[in-house]
């Protein structure tokens, strides 16, 4: 990509104002981190590669067509002034699961209510990384260390910014003791007073049982929020013979920016399934990495995002084949309207080493209107003959027999649109387990697709 010494010189004067307000906020911080010298090495660490390289840039090619600049303020690096106040998440919304263990997470913080609560879980420990003992807990700290380098050597520096701060990273272990079939829910929500600000949380979990378990992540969005951006970097890690099931549902408002950054570590025999669901959002940022680094490790990735009026949502899924006779599948679906804007960026990498892989990626999307955008990108980056891999895209409008047949059997346009809509995502849905979702997510989804379509008759 052509880069030319104009951008490049409006770039750097905007990366000082990031840089600038980063600095101030990181300066003023009373990080409980600085304590506890490994951490504060690793966080500095990140302040330093963030300074180094600021914001991701436009001709960077995963952020090719996600100008971040337009999304992102500089006071979007100021924490807001409220992070010690906790409020609790309405037990009604529909998408807080009614069997869960619920954790409400407000900017970054958990009551200590709720930390007990959790912690009183069998096979659960939940703290903040500041609080692992040097001698007992060596093993999590060494992997907290090389995970967080990891994130680090993406060289995105919005990764690193999150990183630094969030200050002092929550640790989630589940260990070999757990035997709860329910599952876990983390809320995430940001204080509403706030008019301008950043909330930036940072989790490392390792799950060590083989009792399957159930995770879910949901980001819900308040209607009296201003302009404000969230930033998640969760890193995970399956040990031998574990099994997790990841949902990940994103319900904000349309003044709401925010990034999700997933890193997958998958060991022997491990098995991860994912799904990232974004529903509603002016900005969402999803980024999932899978390193199934020993042999017989298995994954599934899939999702869905329903982009309207002018929301921008960007997917980028990164599967890294790393060690033999491991599978991964990937699919994503998109229903973009209106002047929305949506990005796919997905890739599969296989190394030498990884005879006998087995990997699909695959990238569906529907445009009910002319104005609306869709830049997908699959790829297969392969460095063994011994591998099965398979990868596409498609873009395309409903089907105008299709809706011709349903309207004369007494359909109005609308609902005929929307039967075809929701027959689209199913092949999605139909993939998660059913005690994974919460009762009203069903009902929650049509409701948002209907708000979607409108007064809006497609026009393709």
């Amino acid at each position: 990509m052509e880069v030319r010494p104009i951008e490049v010189m409006k770039t750097v004067q905007q990366d000082e104002a990031y840089i600038e307000s980063f600095n101030r906020t990181v300066s003023e911080s009373r990080v409980q981190a600085q304590s506890v010298p490994w951490l504060h090495a690793l966080l500095s660490e990140s302040a330093d590669s963030f300074q180094r390289s600021g914001l991701p840039k436009s001709w960077h090619e995963r952020w090719k067509y996600t100008p971040l600049q337009q999304f992102i303020m500089p006071d979007h690096f100021k924490l807001s002034e409220t992070m010690g106040v906790v409020a609790s998440v309405a037990a009604t919304h529909p998408l807080v699961h009614e069997n869960a263990l619920r954790l409400n997470m407000v900017a970054g913080q958990i009551s200590a209510a709720e930390l007990e609560r959790m912690n009183a879980v069998q096979g659960v420990r939940l703290c903040r990384a500041s609080q692992l003992d040097m001698q007992v807990d060596a093993a999590l700290i060494e992997g907290t260390q090389t995970a967080l380098q990891g994130a680090q050597s993406e060289g995105d520096g919005l990764i690193a910014a999150s990183i630094a701060l969030s200050q002092d990273p929550w640790v989630l272990v589940i260990e070999k003791d757990f035997t709860a079939e329910f599952p876990l829910q983390l809320v995430y929500q940001f204080p509403s007073t706030v008019p301008v600000a950043g909330s930036y949380v940072t989790l490392m979990t390792h799950i060590n049982t083989r009792q399957p378990v159930k995770l879910l992540e949901t980001f819900i969005g308040s209607k009296s929020l201003g302009n404000t951006f969230q930033s998640c970097v969760h890193n995970i890690r399956l040990h031998p013979g574990s099994s997790l099931e990841h949902v990940r549902m994103f319900a904000l408002e349309s003044d709401d920016k925010i990034q999700h950054y997933v890193q997958m570590h998958q060991e022997k025999d491990s098995v991860y399934h994912a799904g990232g669901l974004s529903l509603q959002g002016g900005f969402i940022r999803q980024f999932t990495a899978v390193d199934l680094q020993a042999s017989g490790a298995e994954c599934q990735v899939k999702g869905l995002y329903l982009s309207k009026d002018r929301e921008h949502h960007d997917t980028r899924v990164v599967l890294n084949h790393k060690a033999p006779h491991c599978q991964s599948q990937s699919l994503y679906k998109g229903i973009i309207q209106n002047a929305a804007k949506a990005v796919f960026n997905g890739r599969i990498h296989i190394f030498p080493q990884a005879s006998g892989s087995d990997g699909s990626l695959q990238n569906r999307n529907l445009l009910l209107h002319s104005t609306a955008q869709i830049n997908t990108k699959p790829e297969l980056e392969i460095y063994n003959d011994a591998v099965k891999c398979a990868h596409g895209a498609t873009v395309s409008q409903l089907d105008e027999t299709e809706l011709l047949y349903l309207r004369a059997r007494g359909l109005s346009q609308v609902q005929a649109t929307q039967l075809l809509l929701e027959s689209f995502v199913l092949e999605v849905m139909n993939q998660f387990s059913a005690e994974v979702l919460p009762v009203g997510f069903i009902e929650y989804l049509q409701t948002v697709m209907a708000v979607q379509l409108e007064g809006h008759g497609h026009d393709l």
